[in-house]
């Protein structure tokens, strides 16, 4: 699902949008890190890096979005994909150590950017008719995978990359998933998240998307 045309579509987003918009939001912060090195992992293996690769690690995720600031311009598409997909970015920047005095969970997060992020994804996969919808392939996964990664932190499981594995090899996988999230929690509402009052109530309203299509399991 990650073609190069897939990868130019996200990556530029959250180039040019993404990491201006959340110099102050390491919860976002997380999530563009997250979904830009598993769109340009090689042969497309979004599943290579672990569940909480970057949800965990705040010192890896300043690192990858220190080297998307150095991509080059998206005004350059191609260089800029070419670029996003040789090693120095896909591997050395998305594979970084990281400093396990600085490994956190959902808990290091403030609660409304938890409830806002969850919002905008729940709203971009299920809301009828909305004007941005998350309905590429790779939007639709990556936006069930971060959906995915906090609703089993917030239970305090864990998420397995594998998640990507059965979801982002076809089209059909990744409108499954999509699918999953929809028809499994309630029909959409625009306060749904907005509702919740700590993180314990954040994991009873994922609760229907904990098994399908999310995978959680108390061990790793």
């Amino acid at each position: 699902m990650f073609t190069d045309s897939a990868i130019f579509e996200r990556v530029s987003h959250f180039k040019d949008v993404g990491i201006p918009a959340t110099l102050n939001d390491p919860f976002n912060r997380a999530a563009i890190a997250d979904g830009s090195c598993r769109s340009v992992q090689p042969n497309g293996e979004a599943w290579s890096l672990d569940g909480y690769a970057f949800w965990h690690h705040p010192d890896r995720v300043d690192k990858v979005i220190a080297a998307m600031q150095e991509l080059p311009s998206t005004r350059t598409p191609s260089n800029m994909t070419i670029t996003a997909r040789k090693p120095a970015f896909s591997h050395d920047a998305c594979y970084a150590s990281s400093d396990n005095k600085t490994t956190t969970n959902i808990t290091s997060f403030p609660l409304s950017d938890i409830q806002n992020s969850m919002q905008a994804w729940f709203r971009a996969l299920c809301q009828e008719d909305f004007a941005d919808p998350a309905y590429q392939p790779q939007q639709m996964a990556l936006t069930v995978g971060y959906m995915c990664a906090i609703t089993c932190d917030s239970n305090q499981h864990y998420f397995h990359s594998t998640f990507y594995k059965t979801y982002t090899s076809t089209e059909g996988g990744t409108w499954g998933a999509r699918q999953a999230v929809c028809d499994n929690m309630p029909g959409y509402e625009p306060d749904f998240f907005a509702q919740t009052r700590s993180l314990k109530d954040v994991a009873y309203a994922v609760g229907p998307i904990y098994h399908e299509p999310c995978g959680c399991t108390p061990e790793p």
